[in-house]
């Protein structure tokens, strides 16, 4: 079908053209070929049709486990999801980088998501030894926290962030309740 669109689209011109580039980068997004839609949203932005084929571009992108160019087309729950992914993938930077706007503005999400988002973002940071930072990000969320469960499993998981760092005292420090 994404062959079928392109044809198509070397025969039409204008507003039509325009058509068939999103009919082929819909398609190629469908068959699950994101590299196949940015090749094909360069080629629309090369003849001026960017802006209708940008929003199965962005979904290409995030496919491939990339930063989307428009910011705001996903919300905070994909972002964490994301973050998550690639810290499994061993993309532990990468991870990092996705997750630290959300924390930003961590205090409009829910409880779990806040500790979904904590966790996922300490471990990042720990692996990219920034153990420092990665307290910071348990200790804000853990005051945000009214439940006593979720406050002892992030200060569980600072307790093993530590102990791998080699910061024994501190890790028991954490499995007492202070940061």
């Amino acid at each position: 079908a994404v062959r079928a669109w392109l044809y198509h689209s070397s025969l039409i011109s204008g507003e039509a053209r325009k058509a068939a580039y999103v009919k082929a980068a819909i398609a190629a997004n469908h068959g699950r070929q994101p590299l196949a839609t940015i090749a094909i949203a360069k080629t629309a932005a090369n003849e001026g049709f960017g802006d209708a084929v940008a929003p199965y571009a962005d979904a290409a992108l995030v496919a491939l486990d990339m930063e989307p160019r428009r910011i705001d087309l996903f919300g905070d729950a994909e972002r964490i999801e994301r973050g998550e992914r690639l810290a499994l993938r061993g993309m532990h930077a990468e991870a990092a980088e996705a997750l630290r706007p959300v924390f930003t503005r961590q205090s409009a999400l829910d409880e779990d998501q806040r500790v979904r988002l904590a966790s996922a973002l300490a471990k990042a940071l720990a692996e990219e030894k920034e153990i420092d930072e990665a307290m910071l990000v348990l200790r804000t969320t853990i005051e945000s926290l009214p439940r006593v469960a979720q406050r002892q499993s992030l200060y569980q998981l600072a307790a093993t962030l530590l102990e791998r760092a080699g910061e024994i005292e501190r890790a028991i420090q954490a499995l007492e309740g202070s940061l």
